[in-house]
């Protein structure tokens, strides 16, 4: 049988997400063992019947990475369908009042071309982190777009998404924080966060319905405390963080965020 190199990829990342554990036994572990998917960079997610899709589009200059601690790079166009896995059915079916949502009807289905599309049973919590106030987009932000930062229910929003799943194993690691970054690794730029929102564009069936743009960044974002979750400020780093150099640059609110799509 033969291995093409995609299959063999998609297969690594998978095996570290979802490690040879021993099931629950009533007599001894824990009673309940936790997986944290963290969402780093440009994506969008939707809820379609009991599964979450996340999708990210295709974008020049972003990389599409995923792993547990040590990332690995993934094709573009990789499909990774986790609704068999061990992660237990939620049964959140909302997005937390903390995300920036899109309405459905204002860009229609996702039917176009994707960098990485992510498939999961629904999550039982969904939690944002490095959040933004919305005061940061006023002035900055033109579209129809823009008028979600208007409607939206609460004064800030998060540029990285948790989804949080019990474990139907005792995973080595509680909880397992595994982390999949769509995003530009080198420093942020305006320029090619509104090359990002208008490639995103692709994706819809509606496009002119998603219409960002954006003529500053605004300032840098800091870290939240996500110990309550078991997220290390580590966990929390954006591609450009990560890197060894020196860090004169960071997260800001608009690259890149990332989206629902209701109704």
């Amino acid at each position: 049988m033969t291995i093409n190199r995609r299959d063999l990829i998609v297969g690594t990342t998978l095996s570290a997400l979802l490690p040879k554990g021993q099931p629950f036994s009533p007599d001894g572990g824990p009673s309940q063992n936790y997986v944290n998917i963290l969402l780093h960079g440009l994506f969008f997610m939707e809820f379609i019947g009991n599964v979450m899709v996340v999708t990210s589009p295709v974008v020049a200059g972003h990389e599409i990475k995923a792993g547990c601690g040590f990332l690995v790079d993934l094709p573009g166009g990789t499909n990774i369908d986790l609704t068999e896995s061990d992660l237990c059915l939620g049964s959140t079916r909302c997005f937390p009042k903390s995300m920036l949502v899109i309405p459905r009807m204002s860009v229609g289905n996702i039917t176009g071309a994707y960098a990485l599309r992510i498939t999961l049973p629904l999550p039982q919590e969904i939690v944002t982190l490095r959040h933004v106030q919305h005061k940061e987009m006023q002035g900055t932000c033109s579209g129809k777009t823009c008028t979600i930062f208007c409607n939206a229910c609460e004064d800030r929003f998060g540029l990285l998404t948790c989804l949080r799943y019990l474990s139907k194993r005792n995973n080595p690691l509680n909880p397992l924080n595994f982390a999949f970054h769509a995003e530009h690794p080198e420093e942020p730029s305006v320029a090619h966060a509104n090359h990002a929102y208008k490639a995103a564009r692709g994706l819809f069936k509606g496009p002119g319905g998603f219409d960002l743009c954006f003529t500053k960044l605004g300032t840098t974002v800091g870290f939240d405390d996500g110990r309550p979750y078991g997220i290390t400020l580590d966990d929390q780093r954006s591609l450009f963080e990560r890197t060894p150099r020196p860090l004169y640059g960071a997260p800001t609110p608009v690259n890149c965020m990332m989206f629902g799509i209701g109704g």
